[in-house]
C-alpha cells in the first residue's frame, strides 16, 4: 500500500501478522506525482505514470529492503 502523504510504502506480512514501513528515498519524494506500485522480478517497484503520454518513464526498484536502497531506471513504454 502506498502512503503518498508520508512518502512511504507499508507492507503487511499476513503469516507473521506484522507490518513494515519502507521510506521512499529523497530522489523519489522530490519527483513523485503519479506512481503505480508494481513487482519487478520479485521486488517492489514504483512506475512513474505521470509521463505515460510521452513514453519515457522512471522505474524505481527497491533493490535492498533492509537498507531501503532504491535504484532508478529509465524505461520506454510506447503510448497506447
Amino acid at each position: 500500500m502506498m502512503d503518498y502523504s508520508k512518502k512511504s510504502i507499508v507492507a503487511f506480512d499476513l503469516r507473521a501478522e506484522n507490518f513494515r514501513v519502507t521510506e521512499l528515498g529523497n530522489d523519489i519524494c522530490d519527483n513523485i506525482f503519479d506512481y503505480d506500485l508494481i513487482e519487478v522480478k520479485g521486488k517492489i517497484a514504483l512506475l512513474d505514470c505521470w509521463e505515460c503520454f510521452t513514453g519515457q518513464n522512471d522505474l524505481w526498484i527497491l533493490e535492498n529492503s533492509e537498507k531501503e536502497e532504491w535504484k532508478s531506471r529509465g524505461i520506454h513504454i510506447p503510448p497506447q
